[in-house]
């Protein structure tokens, strides 16, 4: 979905989390993933400052719909984002892109090409293996047993490595520790109930 700046850099790197637009939202959008994609022009009317936002015809980020309603005669329902007597498109999960991905937009709903979603979806990919490592991370600290497994099979490995020893059982235990713990510690995804 294309926005102007400075609007669809709020969103990925602020706190807007709601698109104003004059129809509703077409149910079939509601807890869609969707595109934030910065359009060529800005709106010059608007008053929003801060970083990310002179980026323009690229793909900025990611979030999903969630819901909408009209908003009230003030617009304060949506706090400073939201305008008055608009159609509030809520949206939530929202992505940053690390390296906006330069893309032509459209108006209303379309599909970037091929080669535009594959750039997208690796740095979506990419980000999702560092917050992984980062949960491991978290993970191994908060429990001193899997810490001090980890500690005990990386200094097997770091005096094999220096010629301390030659145990190559031991070696093959120590690798096996460490993925067991990497296991151990990693946070399993959430599974999605079959719709029926």
């Amino acid at each position: 979905m294309t926005i102007r700046q400075p609007w669809a850099g709020a969103i990925v790197h602020q706190t807007k989390r709601v698109e104003n637009r004059s129809w509703p939202l077409p149910a079939k959008h509601t807890g869609t993933p969707i595109l934030i994609h910065a359009a060529a022009q800005p709106d010059k009317d608007a008053e929003v400052y801060g970083p990310h936002l002179d980026v323009y015809g690229a793909i900025v980020g990611t979030a999903t719909f969630t819901g909408h309603h009209l908003a009230d005669q003030d617009g304060t329902c949506c706090g400073p984002w939201g305008f008055p007597l608009t159609h509030h498109w809520e949206l939530g999960t929202v992505t940053a892109l690390a390296e906006p991905v330069p893309c032509k937009g459209a108006l209303s709903f379309w599909t970037p090409p091929d080669h535009v979603l594959l750039a997208v979806q690796h740095q979506l990919q990419e980000a999702a293996a560092r917050l992984l490592a980062a949960a491991r991370d978290a993970e191994i600290a908060r429990r001193p047993e899997l810490a001090q497994r980890l500690n005990h099979a990386q200094g097997v490995l770091a005096r094999y490595d220096r010629h301390e020893h030659d145990d190559e059982t031991a070696v093959d235990q120590a690798l096996a520790d460490i993925a067991a713990v990497l296991a151990e510690a990693t946070p399993t995804p959430p599974t999605r109930k079959a719709h029926g």
